[in-house]
């Protein structure tokens, strides 16, 4: 992100949380460029969740997120890119009814080095303060990209969330980007979880549009 760029991003995920509740999940972002190397971002997001077995359904509005994105390091040879991104979720901005108790806050360190002309790798760490008992996680994430076209490129994820004494919440997704043009893009994904014993399946569809 350039300085005095604005971009706004929107999305849906839909997700089999197991054999009776699906969850629907609409997300926007707004993200501006302040400088070359800071970026801040807001994040809204709406809920809606299905119970097929009581026939129950509910919908709600999730914390409102402000973040930050800082340009630490420029690729250069062997040394990758590398940004520090921070989230914090402001509780009283959400529905009662998905109200968590607590503060949410987040800290990921964001590594990403191009491998020729056609491939991208990226992986990032951090910790998480889990808004509802205070614990800590450890989010982890490694993402492999392939463009074969300057406006068209797959990409291969994996993620998860790792708390001390717990088993980690282990995900995959595999998915593709298109870019209409310099401004616009398109994504779609399928990822399932890979806990033994779950039966967690999703798909996202995304949108996002920059203004110069």
């Amino acid at each position: 992100m350039h300085r005095n760029v604005f971009q706004v991003e929107t999305g849906a995920y839909v997700s089999t949380l197991d054999e009776y509740n699906q969850a629907l999940v609409q997300s926007s972002m707004v993200r501006y460029g302040i400088t070359e190397r800071l970026e801040l971002r807001f994040l809204f997001e709406l809920g809606l969740f299905n119970n097929q077995y009581l026939h129950t359904s509910e919908a709600g509005i999730f914390p409102f997120a402000v973040c930050s994105k800082i340009a630490l390091v420029k690729e250069n040879g062997l040394i990758p890119d590398i940004t520090l991104s921070g989230y914090l979720r402001l509780p009283f901005a959400a529905t009662q009814n998905i109200r968590p108790a607590h503060y949410s806050s987040t800290g990921v360190l964001v590594m990403q080095h191009s491998l020729g002309d056609l491939f991208t790798v990226a992986c990032n760490a951090g910790i998480t303060r889990n808004a509802e008992d205070k614990k800590l996680l450890y989010p982890v994430t490694a993402v492999f990209i392939l463009a074969p076209k300057a406006h068209f490129s797959f990409f291969g994820e994996y993620y998860a969330f790792f708390q001390p004494l717990y088993l980690p919440s282990n995900n995959v997704d595999f998915g593709f980007l298109y870019c209409t043009h310099h401004h616009m893009q398109f994504d779609v994904a399928l990822g399932t979880t890979l806990l033994p014993g779950t039966k967690s399946n999703f798909v996202t569809l995304g949108f996002s549009y920059r203004f110069d």
